[in-house]
């Protein structure tokens, strides 16, 4: 059970309102409303079944999945975005009544021959538990990244027996807290700044001669989808924005954007996609500096998408979050498998519809004359940081609403603690607080600073994954 993790504070809120719902009734009624649609019997999508799940818990494997239904309906990962989606209460209602069975469970167990296995959070779980806290995605930043690699079953990752801790992990987990908070707490007040892309657009180096002769770069062009083997234009990226934004923080972003040749003649099984769906485009982040800039990179989230319009150029707009030195990048996640392989097969099958072809039709011919499926980008414009009102969504998750407030500043860090250790505070946590606080002051630092130090040092304690119970025979 994830003891860690961030519950929305209207949670607690709505407690005392649980106490007339019928507990009987709470888990059937949730599961046969929100879950049974992928996971009963007959579909048992990503091999979960919860058409015969039912309480008491009578077994360790149903303690698994109790707990593994638990962490999704606390991370709010299930039921997905696009379904229908569970109340406050209707959630708060089910983890009361789980949580409550699997304590039962788990004292049984414990007295009989069994045994159980202490876990961490997983790196995943840590990241999504670092978002709550913080109230925005912090996936841009891949705080993880050097984290020892996890084990994993059938793509499960909280398998308690490798989730272990060593003083390496732990001290990754202190940088990695502290770079969170340096990051979204500590970053200067920036004007925004606007850019205007219209031309040198680079392609992928094999590209890039048909491009010049064809485009004389004038467009940027999308061709295949991305993790290919061969990347021919399965990244685009922005040639005169290699160096990325000054700071990290929220951007506009627009582009200029056709699909090209989605009624193509060509026979579809060449591309290996499906012509009748539109065309997509997405924003990943690119750091120049940690990889070839055409190339996956370990840190390229999904931060927005769009459809790409068919019959004209038309303006497609994003606003995403950038970390200070990424450079947008463009993506086509539904594009052809392979564009150089679709392009040696569209060569042989059509070579005679091209003006002398010779010996086989190139690239340039194909861009020239042909019906090659892809996206085209003819501008760019990116202009940030927006600034956010009332303050950054971090600053408001650590201080509240109002923001830092100097004569209030412990009652701030006591409620960001209790936030962050997820428990009542303790006078002992209270006094602790209070002196760090107060250490930071009588080191000539500001309120303001001693209240971020205070979070930088302090609360990676409590969201560090410490060990937690999973039950193993």
């Amino acid at each position: 059970m994830l003891c860690l993790l961030h519950l929305p504070e209207s949670f607690a809120d709505e407690a005392d309102s649980m106490t007339d719902v019928d507990a009987s009734s709470v888990v059937p009624d949730f599961l046969g409303k929100y879950c049974l649609e992928c996971h009963d019997n007959a579909s048992a999508e990503g091999e979960r079944e919860f058409e015969s799940f039912k309480l008491p818990i009578s077994s360790e494997q149903q303690l698994i999945a109790t707990d593994e239904i638990i962490d999704q309906v606390t991370l709010k990962t299930m039921p997905p975005e696009d379904s229908e989606q569970p109340t406050d209460e209707e959630r708060l209602a089910l983890l009361q009544e789980l949580r409550s069975s699997v304590a039962e469970a788990r004292g049984q167990f414990e007295g009989s021959t069994g045994r159980t296995v202490m876990r961490r959070l997983s790196n995943r779980e840590y990241e999504v538990t670092l978002a709550a806290l913080f109230g925005r995605r912090v996936d841009t930043l891949g705080l993880t990244a050097d984290f020892p690699k996890e084990k994993t079953s059938h793509h499960i990752d909280t398998i308690g027996e490798s989730l272990v801790t060593s003083g390496f992990l732990l001290d990754q987990y202190f940088q990695a807290a502290s770079r969170l908070v340096e990051t979204r707490l500590g970053k200067p007040s920036t004007e925004p700044k606007s850019w205007h892309f219209t031309d040198n657009f680079q392609q992928y180096e094999e590209l890039s001669g048909a491009h010049r002769t064809v485009f004389n770069f004038e467009y940027l062009c999308l061709y295949e989808q991305p993790n290919t083997d061969t990347r021919q234009g399965g990244y685009g990226h922005i040639e005169d924005f290699l160096e990325g934004v000054p700071v990290s923080g929220l951007y506009d972003i627009e582009v200029n954007a056709q699909a090209m040749h989605r009624d193509t003649h060509y026979d579809p099984k060449i591309f290996r996609i499906d012509f009748s769906e539109p065309f997509q485009i997405a924003v990943v982040p690119g750091d120049a500096t940690k990889g070839h800039i055409h190339y996956p990179q370990a840190i390229e989230p999904i931060l927005a998408t769009a459809i790409v319009p068919d019959e004209q150029p038309e303006w497609l707009s994003f606003r995403v979050w950038l970390e200070a030195g990424q450079t947008p990048r463009f993506i086509f996640p539904n594009g052809p498998y392979e564009s150089r392989a679709s392009v040696i097969e569209t060569n042989r099958r059509y070579k005679d519809e091209f003006k002398n072809p010779k010996v086989g039709v190139s690239r340039t011919s194909l861009l020239r004359e042909g019906k090659l499926p892809h996206i085209r980008i003819g501008e760019i414009k990116v202009r940030g940081p927006v600034e956010e009102p009332n303050g950054s969504k971090e600053e408001r998750a650590v201080f509240g609403n109002d923001g830092f407030q100097e004569d209030h500043a412990l009652d701030q860090l006591f409620a960001f603690g209790q936030r962050a250790y997820r428990r009542t505070l303790e006078p002992a946590d209270r006094d602790r607080i209070e002196s760090i606080y107060n250490k930071r002051l009588s080191e000539d630092a500001t309120p303001a600073t001693s209240c971020t130090r205070y979070v930088e040092d302090d609360f990676v304690l409590a969201v560090v994954p410490l060990p937690q119970r999973d039950h193993a025979g």
